[in-house]
């Protein structure tokens, strides 16, 4: 409660922000106890605090406290409190079956679920608008149907489409391209059912055990525990991936074979290996550590597509964002991308200022000093077509 008129603050810093975290979280994880609770995960219970905590010390670069909690959070049998993506493979394909299963609250993998006033179910998890979807050309290339450490040696839907449980749906036409994962539902309340008005609802787990066994995995990297890691890339690849695709094991020396002889993606050329730029040391490019994280964040990124974690892992490594223009690909055929890079239009790099939020306007209006922007000189553009853009991605 503020004690004079209109107090002026002094803004802290992030190493102040995360001990005071640190503190709290210890002190609350003592009284964490989901007795009183008639639906737990609804609420911070014993195993989403666990997996915060595990979180939290993972970005606060405290690798043994991540990997404390993450195996408080996964038990001693963490392929058993996995998604059974196997169940919602033989699901039918649909948005709201799927998305449904994905969210249900007796799933051993949904650790805490969070309800909004929100669009996001149809906008990122389903066919609604293609400007905010992921689309072929980074699937194909980057991300779930691009070559990768588990063995599948061509790229593109056609090659890949039975490697997974549950494959992400494609949609793509003369005017749309995207790569759909049904996993946030789109849950509309009627106010008004005869005009059809009301408010549109999601459910999200903030917290799962997918996350957390990655989250273990990269922390074990850092601490030079290589087959620890290794071990729970493995239980997190039998998840996904069937078994008549992926039968036997990755050793640690197949993760860094695999990574090492991979090219870093360019804007023109992508592949599933980005630069990464972070401020704790990796090791060599292409060095036993560098690789195992280069494994262990393309798994994060694939698990955590449509659920908005990805952005701390960018900020964490310092991995670069280009926004490209995109054309129609006249040579692609029925099972490629529709469409390639024209155009590198501007560029993230490590240390751009709109890598930070600005803080709410009320906060700044009231004396707190802003977050510094970038300026609204365009960026170099690094190549020019000789026509015009016919598509925006």
């Amino acid at each position: 409660m503020e004690q004079e008129l209109n107090p002026k603050y002094e803004r802290g810093n992030v190493a102040d922000v995360y001990a005071k975290i640190e503190r709290d979280l210890e002190l609350g994880l003592k009284y964490v106890n989901e007795s009183y609770y008639q639906v737990p995960k609804y609420h911070f219970n014993t195993r989403a605090a666990n997996a915060f905590a595990a979180r939290f010390y993972l970005y606060y670069e405290k690798w043994d406290k991540a990997v404390e909690y993450a195996t408080k959070c996964l038990g001693s049998q963490p392929a058993s409190v996995l998604r059974n993506w196997e169940a919602i493979g033989k699901l039918e394909r649909d948005w709201d079956v799927r998305s449904y299963e994905f969210v249900k609250s007796a799933s051993d993998a949904n650790l805490l679920m969070l309800t909004s006033y929100t669009q996001f179910g149809y906008w990122f998890c389903y066919p609604g608008m293609t400007k905010y979807s992921h689309n072929s050309y980074l699937s194909f290339t980057e991300v779930g149907y691009a070559k990768n450490v588990w063995g599948n040696t061509e790229t593109g839907w056609k090659n890949v489409s039975g490697w997974y449980y549950m494959q992400p749906e494609w949609y793509n036409g003369a005017t749309f391209d995207l790569i759909a994962y049904f996993k946030i539902p789109y849950m509309f309340e009627y106010t008004d059912p005869v005009a059809r008005i009301g408010y549109a609802h999601a459910v999200c787990p903030a917290f799962t055990s997918d996350e957390t066994i990655l989250n273990r995995a990269e922390a074990n990297v850092m601490l030079h525990n290589y087959d620890a890691a290794t071990e729970d890339i493995n239980t997190w690849i039998h998840s996904v991936i069937k078994p008549m695709y992926f039968s036997k094991d990755l050793t640690t020396e197949d993760i860094v074979a695999f990574y090492s002889a991979i090219d870093y993606c360019a804007w023109n050329k992508p592949t599933i290996k980005k630069k990464l730029n972070p401020a704790f040391n990796i090791g060599a490019d292409g060095g036993i550590q560098e690789s195992m994280l280069q494994c262990v964040l393309g798994l994060k990124r694939m698990d955590q597509m449509a659920q908005g974690l990805r952005w701390f892992d960018i900020k964490r490594y310092g991995i670069e964002i280009w926004r490209r223009t995109m054309e129609p690909d006249s040579k692609a055929g029925d099972y490629d991308a529709a469409f390639k890079p024209m155009r590198l239009d501007d560029v993230l790099k490590v240390n751009d200022p709109r890598r930070a939020m600005q803080l709410p306007l009320d906060v700044i209006t009231a004396g707190m000093t802003p977050n510094p922007r970038a300026t609204d000189k365009p960026a170099e553009i690094v190549y020019q077509p000789k026509s015009l853009p016919v598509s925006n991605q």
